[in-house]
């Protein structure tokens, strides 16, 4: 018999709930998470909390993820929002191929994130040019 999946997610976030609560002036600061807030969530398995089993994930049901989350949310609304992006990125590992997704997602910490930056693209003789920082 398998254990269900995300037993001790939400507790976990729970217990993070202190440490982030006291880095999140630094985080508003920064505006990024703190290295004690990115490993702390590394080391309780909470961006994996998604991604399937097949790669180290824990594959938790939506409804767990969404209250681990409404944990996380009441210490620091931004590390919220930041572990449910790369949470929600690594769903997209089940609709890659398998070596792909496993060469993402197969090696610690294996956390996958996109947003906007600033880029821009044009076209050059023999090709473009793409810039971006």
């Amino acid at each position: 018999m398998n254990a269900t999946p995300g037993v001790g997610l939400v507790e976990r976030a729970r217990a993070l709930a202190p440490l982030i609560a006291g880095e999140a002036d630094e985080i508003e600061r920064t505006r990024r998470l703190t290295p004690d807030v990115v490993a702390a969530l590394i080391e309780n398995g909470l961006y994996r909390a998604l991604l399937p089993q097949s790669l180290g994930g824990t594959e938790v049901p939506i409804e767990a993820f969404m209250q681990m989350l409404e944990e996380i949310a009441k210490a620091d609304a931004s590390t919220a929002w930041c572990l449910g992006q790369c949470g929600v990125c690594a769903m997209i590992a089940a609709s890659l191929d398998h070596d792909t997704a496993h060469e993402i997602f197969n090696t610690q910490p294996g956390i996958l994130a996109w947003g906007a930056i600033a880029h821009e693209g044009r076209a050059v003789e023999g090709g473009y040019r793409v810039s971006a920082r």
